[in-house]
């Protein structure tokens, strides 16, 4: 007797299984946003869904939709998760962002966990010359319990383009490696008595929390996605996939 067609049809396999090991948030933001407040979805049901403020709408993103922020309409994301606390555990941040010719200011912020009383990490978008950043530059900041800070920045970020920026950490490493574009990277170095401050702050983006430094974005960000865990070099490599991106949910 002939086996079923049906039987014989070879197994469907998830294209990118293996890299969504340990991960713990990922926001497609693919979600029709055109007016109102529209949640973030957090695709791997953990519930770390993104709430809207003041009406962060849908642009074309990277890979599929995105959302932009009007630094203007004081724009942002949020969420307060245990899953997001990162600190001396391993994890890694990944992200694409797009600044527009037309954005204006000296500094805006992208993501970060910066609240005053728990400030921890800040990723922001430099026009001008900003203490150790230079012009059109992308800035890494990771705060310690004492209130100290270690600050680095990749310049040269060109406008009117997609960049993708990412942050990896072993467990228990004094290191933060920052990457822009699988290019150009620089490292947060803290002593061994730097420590982590408190996590426990809410995940923005498009702002920081910090009181009377919000700093809101003007720009697009897509994709953005969270591991507790350190994600390799090809691994970052794929999701870059020189260049074009790509659909983690595949």
């Amino acid at each position: 007797m002939g086996m079923s067609p049906r039987l014989l049809r070879p197994r469907q396999t998830s294209k990118y299984a293996a890299l969504r090991q340990s991960l713990v948030a990922y926001w497609p933001l693919n979600e029709t946003a055109t007016s109102g407040d529209v949640t973030a979805e957090d695709w791997t049901k953990r519930g770390n869904n993104l709430t809207s403020n003041n009406s962060v709408l849908s642009t074309t993103g990277k890979v599929g939709n995105a959302r932009e922020f009007v630094r203007s309409n004081s724009e942002w994301l949020s969420v307060t998760s245990a899953d997001l606390n990162v600190g001396e555990g391993a994890w890694t941040l990944a992200f694409w962002f797009f600044v527009p010719t037309g954005a204006t200011n000296s500094r805006f912020n992208i993501i970060g966990k910066d609240v005053s009383g728990s400030r921890h990490f800040l990723i922001a978008f430099n026009f001008d010359f900003v203490g150790a950043n230079t012009t059109n530059s992308i800035a890494f900041q990771f705060y310690n319990s004492s209130g100290g800070s270690a600050l680095q920045s990749i310049a040269s970020v060109t406008r009117n383009a997609w960049h993708f920026c990412s942050m990896t950490h072993a467990a228990s490493s004094a290191s933060i490696v920052c990457n822009l574009d699988r290019a150009s990277s620089v490292t947060l170095t803290r002593t061994g008595a730097q420590t982590w401050a408190s996590p426990n702050s809410a995940f923005n983006v498009g702002r920081r929390e910090f009181s009377g430094f919000n700093d809101y974005a003007d720009c697009s960000v897509d994709e953005i996605a969270v591991w507790s865990r350190q994600l390799s070099s090809t691994e970052l490599d794929t999701l870059y996939s020189s260049g074009a991106g790509i659909d983690l949910r595949k």
